[in-house]
């Protein structure tokens, strides 16, 4: 089993352009009344799927050979979503170090280690390592920190009842992260043209678990 980082995977691929959604995990039903309920079935977990561009042939053999490796079994990487990686107030963090404090099971966390004053803003995403893999979550609504640099988020993914980060755990915000896996069967491969390789596709899902 392997563990790919972001230097060993992610930043050598040559992507053209990526997706990323959040599974919703829900189930539905009608009552006899009209009154529908949604229940959740487990974990909302990160997905999506990678198009690698069109280049020299080379080049497209080192891409497959990269993206053949984490389709073996047991191999994971970490996927951070470019472009959208670091906090949208453009604030450095510089010199500082956001950790959780006494976190629960639920749609908020309370964070601190934040300059005075920092403002998150609604979309913005970060990460922690819990269980040996990284997770990501991202904010619903605007905050502020106070004074001492605390600051309480709302959060669109929550934390779960079995999955509560320890206090203290720091919180990366450039890049936030999550550990992924190569979903099975999904590679498109491009044709092999004269000039050049064509470009293809590969989709990933988040893993909660290293197994």
């Amino acid at each position: 089993m392997a563990n790919y980082g972001l230097a060993d995977f992610f930043f050598k691929l040559i992507i053209a352009d990526y997706t990323l959604e959040l599974g919703e995990n829900l189930v539905s039903s009608q009552t006899g009344a009209g009154q529908i309920n949604v229940s959740s079935l487990g974990p909302r977990l990160w997905r999506g799927s990678i198009t690698i561009v069109q280049n020299a042939h080379n080049t497209i053999s080192q891409q497959l050979a990269l993206v053949r490796n984490v389709q073996n079994a047991g191999n994971y990487f970490i996927f951070t979503p470019k472009k959208f990686a670091a906090p949208q107030s453009g604030v450095s963090l510089s010199g500082y170090s956001p950790v959780t404090v006494s976190p629960v099971a639920g749609y908020t966390l309370t964070m601190s280690g934040f300059p005075p004053n920092y403002p998150l803003t609604t979309g913005d995403y970060f990460s922690y390592v819990h269980a040996t893999t990284h997770r990501m979550h991202q904010i619903a609504a605007d905050a502020v920190a106070d004074a001492s640099g605390v600051v309480t988020v709302t959060l669109v993914n929550p934390i779960r009842t079995n999955a509560i980060p320890a206090n203290g755990l720091a919180c990366t915000f450039l890049p936030a992260r999550f550990t992924a896996r190569y979903v099975p069967g999904s590679l498109q491969t491009g044709r092999v043209l004269p000039g050049h390789g064509e470009a293809f596709t590969f989709d990933y899902v988040q893993s909660m678990v290293n197994i």
